[in-house]
């Protein structure tokens, strides 16, 4: 792990890691953001002690190396969007709580700003997670992967779009409608009749126009099924591997 911190900004190459509830995956990019390699550690539960997962973190050769950058990506489904009018930092788990139960004592909230769209997302990550990284690379933010899929992939645009980033049996979505953030939401789904049902529910009720708001599907390596299913009901399909 320390590596990492001392010899940062000395090679090319950077460093993703993503941390979902059964373990975190590590990707490496050149300069270009070509993904060179990706491995994946499988945890039951993440350590509740620093210790521990400190332990975890040292047997990964990959964070042995030095990296230009690197970006802490957390998956889960414990998100809320705030426009940011009504956030306050005080009233954080105040506002959390209207869309979820109170958090763990093991968990701690953090937030993203969307500051696009005037709006701040809070999300919670186990606490064990917060405290080794501000140990370790203090100037790195903890990204929920919802703000990694806006800010890697839904353009500022006045159009009108819906974004989908797939997940194994999810689907996250994000619609803008001419240029302004209308929905940011997780559902799920087991066939491609749940996904196009979903689909065609939101267009329906945010009076989206399936021959004019384009479908950007992103992350559907594989997914042809889904694809040409999609394909049916939208006149403007764009699917991204």
């Amino acid at each position: 792990m320390t590596s990492i911190v001392k010899d940062l900004n000395k090679n090319p190459y950077s460093l993703s890691i993503r941390f979902s509830s059964d373990g975190f995956s590590l990707y490496i990019f050149d300069e270009n953001q070509n993904q060179l390699s990706e491995r994946s550690v499988a945890l039951e539960s993440i350590p509740e002690t620093k210790d521990a997962f400190i332990d975890v973190l040292s047997g990964v050769d990959e964070l042995s190396l030095s990296f230009s950058s690197v970006r802490l990506i957390f998956e889960s489904e414990l998100y809320s969007v705030i426009p940011l009018a009504v956030y306050s930092e005080q009233d954080e788990l105040a506002l959390f709580s209207l869309h979820h139960n109170s958090i763990k004592p093991t968990e701690c909230i953090l937030k993203n700003e969307l500051l696009a769209w005037d709006a701040v997302l809070l999300f919670t990550v186990p606490a064990v997670i917060q405290s080794v990284f501000l140990d370790v690379l203090p100037e790195v933010k903890i990204e929920h992967h919802i703000y990694t899929f806006v800010s890697d992939f839904v353009a500022l645009e006045n159009d009108s779009n819906m974004h989908i980033w797939l997940r194994p049996n999810c689907l996250d979505v994000v619609v803008i409608k001419k240029g302004n953030l209308q929905l940011i939401n997780s559902f799920k789904y087991k066939t491609n009749e749940d996904f196009i049902y979903f689909v065609l529910n939101i267009y329906d009720k945010l009076s989206l126009d399936r021959e004019q708001c384009k479908l950007s599907i992103h992350n559907a390596s594989k997914k042809n099924d889904l694809i040409e299913l999609a394909s049916r009901y939208i006149s403007h399909c764009i699917f991204i591997d």
